[in-house]
């Protein structure tokens, strides 16, 4: 296989996990949400810092899990995307995903 065969495998794979998710609904994604803060948070809690992503909207919202952990006194890290700019005040970047620095 070669690099470009494998670059178009990563990129029809990352738009059919897209098409996915845009499928599901808010209560599906929120359910999901629990579902993972539930699995993961013990282990978690352990940590003296996190790093975690500000999910998209059709993804599964993380902001949950940040806040059980900030409560537990973690530490928690995002990556910065320094392409994005802020939005001045509504929570977003100009991606559509909550900016870190709004919360």
């Amino acid at each position: 296989m070669t690099p470009e065969d494998i670059r178009a495998e990563k990129k029809a794979l990352r738009q059919e996990m897209l098409s996915r998710r845009r499928t599901l609904s808010s209560e599906q994604r929120a359910h999901a949400s629990s579902v993972i803060t539930g699995q993961v948070l013990p282990k978690l809690k352990q940590a003296g810092t996190v790093m975690l992503y500000a999910s998209m909207p059709e993804e599964i919202d993380l902001f949950p899990l940040m806040e059980e952990l900030i409560s537990a006194g973690t530490r928690i890290a995002f990556a910065r995307d320094h392409g994005a700019r802020h939005d001045g005040g509504t929570g977003t970047s100009c991606h559509g995903c909550a900016d870190p620095r709004c919360i």
